[in-house]
This record gives structure tokens, sequence and C-alpha cells, in this order.
């Protein structure tokens, strides 16, 4: 009897015929998530085996009891939602949709020069860099290790809204993910070419404004990257089992579609090497294990937090190991601030844990 919302369960306990339904979840890993979960206050992590699409782990902050869920039921930090599924600005883990469309498109190549001064001019208005002084002399490949605002904002001009918009939407933005048999999450949201101006579009690229994406839906991302630009159904829902625990429906499916060129995916793969190796994401190294690659993201969005101050969400999305990769690993901290040092210890921290048992 679940008393909490007046429903019950009637004979169950009689019916030989029951079994359950088999998740892709990995208990080992998903035991390793949890605990690292346990050091957020709010936020989602989400893990991927690469080779098969299987979400391995999932987790979510704050927590509810299952035992007394009504305790949880309008509270102010909204227990009940599993983030791992809700849509957010995902900050500059977009630049590398941008990078993957101006470099298959030959808008940019990775050692074009470029100038940061500290800030771009959109239109009269002023986007700035992370970097307040500005990088100075960059190439594009260094622009996207030290996640440069304005230069990934010159390139999306230049490449265009329509480019990015097509290549986002083939990557599974703007669509929820569907995971298995009636299992799904939220679309996020992927606005229309036809509303863009080109303020829009600056912060188009740098994964701000009104674009939003799930955890799972950057998973999704770096899977695909993982595997060289083929994007793979990913699956939560593995089987159902009959009584005695043999399958009795297989509920998983499995689809590759190439998305990104493997040339272009690639000098993405080289890229995100670099971001961890000497670039914004060194905090996520994991050197002993192969190394991993990623992106940082720390999304501005405009919302005013608890403490007055406006809230962003913190971001470390990667692979793992770098030559022959078997997870990505998505870490999100609700306004956590800087993803470089918010999200990427965690995602060192899990990525350590997990070689160690699977290697």
């Amino acid at each position: 009897v679940i008393s909490d919302f007046g429903v019950r369960a009637v004979n169950c306990a009689d019916d030989t015929r029951l079994g359950g339904v088999k998740l892709s979840l990995d208990y080992r890993l998903q035991q390793i998530v949890e605990q690292a979960a346990d050091k957020l206050t709010k936020g989602a992590i989400v893990m991927v085996d690469v080779t098969n699409g299987d979400v391995v782990a999932t987790a979510s902050r704050p927590q509810f009891s299952q035992n007394q869920p009504s305790k949880s039921m309008g509270g102010t930090h909204s227990e009940l939602v599993n983030r791992a599924f809700q849509p957010y600005n995902i900050g500059s883990i977009f630049k590398i949709v941008v990078a993957a469309t101006a470099l298959e498109n030959n808008t940019v190549n990775l050692f074009d020069p470029f100038k940061c001064t500290g800030k771009i001019t959109v239109d009269g208005r002023d986007f700035a860099c992370h970097n307040a002084e500005g990088h100075g002399d960059i190439d594009f490949q260094k622009a996207f290790t030290q996640s440069c605002n304005p230069v990934f904002i010159d390139v999306a001009l230049k490449t265009g809204y329509q480019a990015i918009y097509d290549k986002a939407k083939a990557l599974g933005f703007g669509n929820a993910i569907p995971l298995g048999e009636n299992v799904g999450e939220q679309s996020g949201n992927l606005p229309p070419p036809h509303f863009s101006t080109p303020q829009s579009v600056a912060n188009f690229a740098i994964g701000q404004g009104d674009f939003l994406a799930t955890p799972i839906q950057v998973a999704d991302l770096m899977t695909c990257i993982a595997n060289g630009g083929e994007r793979k159904k990913l699956n939560l829902l593995d089987s159902v089992l009959d009584a005695s625990g043999e399958t009795e429906k297989t509920l998983k499916t499995f689809k590759n579609l190439r998305v990104i060129e493997q040339r272009v995916a690639e000098k993405i793969k080289q890229m995100l090497t670099e971001t961890v190796t000497s670039g914004t994401g060194k905090n996520a190294q994991i050197a002993e294990f192969g190394n991993a690659a990623g992106k940082t993201g720390s999304a501005e969005t405009g919302w005013i937090g608890e403490d007055g101050k406006t809230m962003v969400q913190a971001w470390f999305a990667g692979y793992f190991p770098v030559k022959q990769p078997k997870y990505a690993l998505v870490v999100m901290v609700e306004n956590g601030g800087k993803g470089g040092t918010a999200a990427a210890p965690i995602f060192q921290a899990i990525a350590k844990d997990t070689m160690t048992i699977t290697e």
C-alpha cells in the first residue's frame, strides 16, 4: 500500500506470471554515482556505456524518502524532480556543437588565428569572455580548450544559426530522448531559426539564452563524440522478466546513426582531450587510467538564487579513457558556479572509482 498517494496493489503476490523490469543500470556503477551525488546539494549525474548506449548509472539530488514521499510533496527544493531528465542552460558544453558545425562547413580550422580582447560586441551589446583581460592572440583549438566566448560567438555568426540548429537537432537537442518503451524525458528547448537575431546567435553559441537541454541529452552528445560521430540509441530499459527471472521480452533497441563526419569528430576528440590536459578541465584528469576528455560549462541563467545572486549551472561532460572510451559521464551542479571547479572534481572521482573496479 502506498498510503501517501491513496494507491494500493491488489493480488500481486498471487500472480505467478509477474516478474519485473530489468534496467540497464549497473549496480556497482550506480553505487559509485550515488555516493558522489551525495556531495551535491542540487544536481544530477548520468553515466552511459558508450559501446552499447546503456544508461548504467543516474542520480538526482536532493533525494526524497521512498517510504515517505509525502514529506517531500510541496517542498521548496523539488525533491521529487529527477534533475537528470530536466532541462537547463548548458553553457559552454554547447561549443562542441558549434565547433562540429563550423569544422564540417569549413568555416574554421583548428589553427585559424583569432584575437580575444575580453569581449565581443554584437549589435551594440557586449558579450564578455570569462577572462576579463582577454586571451589575446589565440587559435581556434586553444579557444575551445580555454572556453573563449568571443571566438565562439564570432565563429557562430560566420557559420549561421540554421546550420548550428540543424546539427543540434541531429544530435538530439530539442526532442525528448526515448530511453525505452514509454520512458522518456523532457525535450528541452531548441529555439527555431526564424526567431534568431545576431544577439540570439551569440547566446546560442555559448549555450545560454533560450536554449535548454537535459543531462541525458548532454550524455547522448558525449557518447556520440566518443564513438567518432556515430550517435547510438540510449537505453534505460533492458527487458521484462518472468517470475523465474528469465527474459520474457527484450526492451532494448539498437540504432547507430552518423551525425558528425568522422574527420571532424576526431578533431573534437583532440580538443576535448586538450581541454582536460591543459585547459579549463584540468580538475577532471585521471592520468593513471588513460586520462579523460571533456568540456566544462558555466551557464548563466538569469534566475536569482536563494543567496540573491544570479544562478550559474556548473557542468562537466566527457568520456574516459581517451584512447578506447568506455563511459560517457555528465555532472551538473545546480547553481554550482564554475564547471571546472564544481563539477570536474566530481567527474574525476567517479571516473577513478569506475576504472578501479572495471579495469
